[in-house]
């Protein structure tokens, strides 16, 4: 049923063979395949919101319906043709968003909403430089690694 190179690490360890591990498995699935709404539901509404603009909930429902099945089928052929490239995809995702996230943004929402004096700005400002060139940094180790595997 599942790759014989493929483990997860709750199943490192496990009898490949034994029906227990295979329903923790199914269950597994079962549980992504019901967690995908809520995951996707919120980036759906903000493209609907470009892309059709405000409307009322019945005006283009059979429009929206048919963007949200193109967008899943979509998500599924990445999925599938690039799941040998996850690993590359998460390291730039990695680079160029959680980097950002955890070491520019914070400093600049201070310089913006609590900063008083020059010596906290020269601060916040010294923590965003550093924070970009953490980013270039990875995203330039990303790119020269790309490719090895």
């Amino acid at each position: 049923m599942w790759p014989f190179h493929w483990y997860s690490c709750i199943h490192l360890r496990r009898d490949p063979n034994n029906a227990l591990v295979t329903y923790v498995k199914v269950g597994y699935c079962g549980a992504l395949v019901c967690s995908f709404p809520l995951v996707f539901l919120p980036a759906q509404r903000i493209l609907e919101l470009w892309t059709f603009g405000v409307t009322p909930k019945a005006v283009k429902k059979h429009q929206k319906n048919a963007f949200r099945t193109l967008v899943t089928c979509c998500c599924a052929a990445v999925a599938l043709y690039g799941g040998a490239y996850f690993a590359e995809f998460l390291a730039y995702v990695g680079a160029l968003c959680c980097a950002p996230l955890a070491v520019v943004y914070p400093p600049l929402f201070h310089v913006s909403l609590c900063a008083t004096t020059w010596a906290q700005r020269i601060v916040d400002w010294t923590l965003v430089v550093a924070g970009v060139v953490v980013m270039a940094f990875v995203f330039y180790q990303t790119i020269s690694g790309a490719g090895d595997g």
